[in-house]
Parts: C-alpha cells; sequence; structure tokens
C-alpha cells in the first residue's frame, strides 16, 4: 500500500471493510474510539476520590513527569502514515507513546493514594490500551505489511 492510497483514504476504506467482516475488531474500535471520553469520566471520579498528601505528590508527580517525557520523546519520532517508525523509544517498544500514558496513570495513582481510584485507572488502561493497541496494529499490518512483521518480531510487544 502506498503512501498516496492512504492519503485518498483507500486504507481507511480497507480498514472499516475490515472492521465490517471482523465483529471483535469492530467492538475494539468502538472501545478505543471512545477511550478519551471515557478517560476524562474516569479522570473526574479518581481526582473527586483521590486522597493525596504531600509524600504522594512528589512521588508521583515524578512518576508521571517520567511518563509525559517518554511521550514527548515518541512523539518526536512519529510520522504517521509517512513511514514506520522505527527510531528512538520505538526501538525499545513498539507503543511508546502508550507506555508512556501508562507510567502517566501509575503517577497518577501514587499521587491519588487511594485503592479505588488504582482499580478504576488500571482497569480504565488496560481496557482502552489494549483495544487501541491491536487496532493501530492491524491498521500498520495493512499499511507496511512484511515491513511491519518484521519490526514485530524483532521488538517487545508493548
Amino acid at each position: 500500500m502506498t503512501l498516496r492510497m492512504l492519503l485518498h483514504g483507500d486504507f481507511v476504506r480497507l480498514l472499516i471493510f475490515n472492521l465490517d467482516m471482523n465483529p471483535y475488531l469492530h467492538r475494539l474500535f468502538w472501545i478505543a474510539h471512545y477511550r478519551v471520553t471515557a478517560g476524562f469520566i474516569v479522570a473526574a471520579l479518581a481526582f473527586w476520590m483521590a486522597t493525596p498528601h504531600w509524600n504522594s505528590f512528589w512521588i508521583g508527580s515524578f512518576i508521571a513527569a517520567i511518563g509525559e517525557l517518554l511521550r514527548i520523546w515518541a512523539a518526536g519520532h512519529l510520522r504517521k502514515g509517512q513511514e514506520l517508525t522505527q527510531s528512538g523509544p520505538y526501538h525499545f517498544f513498539r507503543h511508546p507513546l502508550y507506555v508512556g500514558s501508562c507510567v502517566i496513570g501509575l503517577g497518577f495513582t501514587v499521587v491519588a493514594s487511594h485503592l479505588l481510584v488504582t482499580l478504576l485507572v488500571l482497569c480504565y488502561l488496560v481496557v482502552t490500551l489494549l483495544a487501541a493497541i491491536q487496532i493501530e496494529e492491524e491498521t500498520l499490518r495493512n499499511a507496511f505489511g512484511k515491513d511491519y512483521e518484521r519490526y514485530v518480531h524483532g521488538e517487545r510487544s508493548l
């Protein structure tokens, strides 16, 4: 599949066709599509239930900052739809933006210092990011074919 096909929407039509043919992928797409909205709801509940103290605030903020730095590093290397990115953090992780999000979530749970917040955030991250990863991998497989398969076999799974 060429970049021109991607830019002209043929790839989008192919992905939609694949979603229609596979009910499992269709459900995953729905979860991935609404993860931002769900994230705002989870964040509102988590902030409401949080019971932070100064130690948890500083430790959790440090952890979250590491996650954000990973996301910034990854975003600087990503060229969506143009190439299969393998440099920077993509050399170590297939999905460094999602790894960074998980680290940020971990930092937030440390700040919150509340077991239910931890469970809520972890459930949110596991469900939404695993769905997004599976959809993204199907998309990359369709776009880059054997190049993506070679990348997958040489890299970690998350």
